[in-house]
């Protein structure tokens, strides 16, 4: 299973990606689709993908009449493991095209575009029934065989009848490296709402760490748990491992990403920059000698992104508007609106201009963000290929809000809210199709995004109403900062305010200091280093009179700042 389907299931409630198991595998048909069918057509359109270096990574003797294609193969596997899906998909095409009964080519393949897409459905369901008709036809080792048995479990049972499977396969083969890395990944159970591993996530990470030490020279197990990781509270004591990632592989942008969220999770915001603008340098640089645009190259949408909040999180606001305005300038591939990188640029590159001026938060930011945003009119024309627009219309809602409170209409504003409440409820409906279409991720996303800034907006309009209404602004302001999380599969947070700097402004309003520290000290656990939770703790220390604490905070930001 690759590391983005992993988060993708625990992200939508360890709920299957696929909505039935004949979506994937459907019966066995008479005649068995031919190996062009089983390749996406992104795929086909471009030349055969280059051999990248990974010192350290997956070679395994693959059961192939082609040495090209074993190497293909043994690439394909290697940017699996990476999260590189499609760059993965190219080598497994590249393999299946010189040697159409390589089993391990098509297993490949379907693991590479296990997550629906419109553009790979059909390519999909191909290379899974000739990986059946193959397998019949007793193609493949013990071993090759039992990476395919692991994902009929998965199709059957779930992830939990995968990792069984795949536990047995790493019995059968205790020198294999690949089955127990699939095991622990499909085996994870997540963090519960307090951020703590659960039991299953627990054992997922020991036997993570146990496969680190047993193969301390390969990414590939380092990788799986820096990822599984990626979502806990604190990141602090696995950050040197992600440093020492990127030294293992100096030029593969996936390990970059990792390492800038890492950076950014740690507070290191300047280090962030340089390591989502390096992956981003990358991911450029392969677009350019591959001739590949943005809908086949999420990836560079996706650090950028991140770039671009880490730069507002230093307190660097200007620079990271106008870059946000540039990104955010790039077009829609109308030729393929329902590629990765199409919808991602609507989900989250369309919109960041807009939520970095709702986090700036000053007068008049909200007409401002509002206008940033696409038109109703700009996107209609992409609502058959994503649901993108239920985000953007939510965040529209959102902004008029905003717009009210500042104008201090609290009626309008109040109406406007109630309008985003129904806007969510008739938005919960479809999730079914989202998660059926890929974009389970990015709703569920959204969604909590949406919920968190309403009852932001609610704790606004009370701080602002009369001062009897004041005191439930505390219970709406815990409300949002109750339900902000960390973000799954390494995505920067759609929220970029830390709602508790919410209640430690409510805190320092009514001469609450020390409750006030408390709460600046809660946001910069979730977004350490943050400049506006710092500036907050530095105002609850001064009206505590704890000089060691303001001198402390005073010495942080400048650091941010780096003056």
């Amino acid at each position: 299973m690759t590391m983005r389907l992993a988060a993708g299931l625990l992200a939508l409630g360890m709920g299957c990606v696929c909505a039935r198991a004949e979506d994937v595998i459907p019966p066995m048909e008479d005649k068995v689709p031919p190996v062009e069918d089983a390749i996406p057509p992104p795929v086909k359109a471009l030349g055969a993908p280059a051999e990248m270096r990974f010192p350290g990574g997956l070679q395994i003797a693959v059961t192939t009449t082609s040495a090209e294609a074993q190497k293909h193969v043994n690439q394909g596997l290697n940017h699996l493991h990476g999260g590189w899906e499609f760059e993965a998909a190219r080598h497994f095409g590249a393999a299946m095209k010189l040697d159409p009964n390589c089993l391990l080519a098509h297993w490949g393949m379907a693991m590479a575009t296990l997550t629906p897409s419109p553009e790979t459905s059909e390519a999909r369901t191909a290379a899974s029934v000739r990986m059946l008709e193959l397998l019949d036809q007793g193609q493949g080792t013990d071993l090759e065989r039992g990476y395919v048995y692991g994902l009929i479990k998965y199709i059957e049972g779930g992830p939990k009848e995968a990792a069984n499977a795949f536990h047995k396969v790493a019995k059968q083969f205790p020198n294999d490296l690949q089955s127990p890395v699939f095991a622990a990944l499909f085996g994870r159970g997540g963090y519960d709402p307090s951020g703590a591993p659960t039991p299953d996530e627990e054992r997922a990470h020991a036997e993570l760490e146990e496969l680190v030490k047993r193969f301390p020279d390969s990414p590939i197990p380092l990788n799986a748990l820096l990822f599984v990781r990626a979502e806990a509270p604190d990141l602090t004591k696995d950050l040197p491992l992600a440093r020492k990632l990127c030294r293992m592989a100096p030029e593969y942008p996936p390990y970059f990403h990792l390492l800038g969220h890492y950076e950014w999770r740690c507070g290191d915001h300047g280090e962030a920059i340089t390591a989502f603008g390096r992956a981003a340098s990358f991911y450029q640089n392969w677009m350019k000698e591959n001739k590949v645009g943005v809908a086949d190259c999420p990836e560079w949408i996706k650090a950028e992104c991140y770039r671009i909040v880490a730069l507002g999180s230093k307190g660097d606001f200007d620079t990271a508007y106008a870059a946000s305005r540039q990104l955010a300038s790039t077009p829609v591939p109308e030729d393929r609106p329902s590629s990765p990188g199409a919808r991602l640029l609507l989900w989250d590159a369309k919109t960041l201009p807009a939520r970095i001026l709702l986090n700036r938060g000053l007068t008049g930011n909200a007409a401002e963000a509002a206008a940033s945003l696409p038109s109703p009119e700009e996107i209609k024309k992409f609502h058959k290929h994503s649901l993108a627009y239920w985000w953007i219309d939510g965040l529209r809602f959102c902004l008029d809000a905003r717009k009210q409170i500042d104008n201090g209409d609290l009626d309008e504003a109040r109406n406007v809210v109630a309008a985003l409440t129904q806007h969510g409820e008739t938005m919960v409906k479809t999730r079914p199709q989202a998660v059926a279409g890929g974009e389970g991720s990015p709703w569920l996303r959204s969604f909590r995004a949406l919920e968190v800034l309403a009852s932001d907006l609610r704790g606004l309009i009370a701080m602002k109403g009369p001062k009897e209404t004041r005191d439930t602004a505390f219970n709406w302001f815990s409300s949002a900062a109750d339900r902000q999380r960390p973000e799954p599969m390494m995505f920067p947070p759609m929220v970029l305010t830390p709602m508790a700097v919410r209640l430690g402004n409510y805190h320092l309003a009514k001469g609450e200091p020390k409750e006030a520290l408390e709460d600046f000290n809660r946001a910069l656990a979730t977004f350490p280093n943050e400049i506006r939770s710092l500036v907050g703790k530095q105002q609850a220390c001064e009206a505590l009179g704890d000089t060691a604490g303001v001198e402390d905070t005073a010495a942080r930001i400048s650091r941010l700042r780096g003056d």
